[in-house]
């Protein structure tokens, strides 16, 4: 380590601040410790505690990236363990019955905000809403120009079927 001590003597061979008794590493400065005893050193390892979770991502939602039991834990009560959560790139500290309230899979796959979902349904109500307003506006046009018919028809009064009018003809007949 070009400290000028024999490393037989050295206590700390890399010059990391580590002891070598306890640096997992003693001949690399930039490693001291293996959490998960993978043979990565931690700063090298993207996950110290080998749980599937990533370190960052452990320490953006408060896990801790060197306690591997956190992997199975549900703290947010939806059901899903943290690894569960990592794999589907949903967050562990709000359920996902949160979070599917809010957004709607369609069967190709893709999510849609439910709002989006209820303006599409909008827009094509109301368009179905024109075309329907349009076909009558100009279904009762058509009935206002056409030639009205003439409703009333003269009964001949020796058709009539009225009773008690037999009387009346035959008085006029005699």
């Amino acid at each position: 380590d070009h400290d000028g001590i024999p490393d037989v003597l050295d206590s700390d061979d890399d010059n990391d601040g580590y002891n070598d008794t306890v640096d997992a590493f003693p001949d690399d400065p930039h490693e001291w410790n293996d959490n998960d005893g993978d043979g990565i050193g931690d700063n090298a390892d993207t996950d110290d505690d080998n749980d599937g979770m990533p370190d960052v991502w452990e320490i953006s939602y408060g896990l801790n990236p060197d306690d591997p039991s956190d992997a199975s834990e549900d703290g947010d009560g939806d059901g899903m363990s943290n690894i569960e959560e990592y794999e589907n790139g949903t967050s562990p500290l709000h359920s996902n019955l949160e979070q599917t309230q809010s957004h709607t899979t369609i069967s190709s796959g893709y999510s849609m905000p439910i709002v989006a979902l209820v303006a599409i349904i909008i827009s094509l109500i109301s368009v179905l809403l024109s075309l329907y307003l349009f076909r009558l506006r100009n279904s009762s046009e058509s009935h206002v120009n056409a030639p009205e018919k003439e409703e009333e028809q003269s009964i001949p009064e020796e058709e009539s079927d009225i009773p008690g009018d037999e009387g009346e003809k035959n008085e006029e007949l005699n």
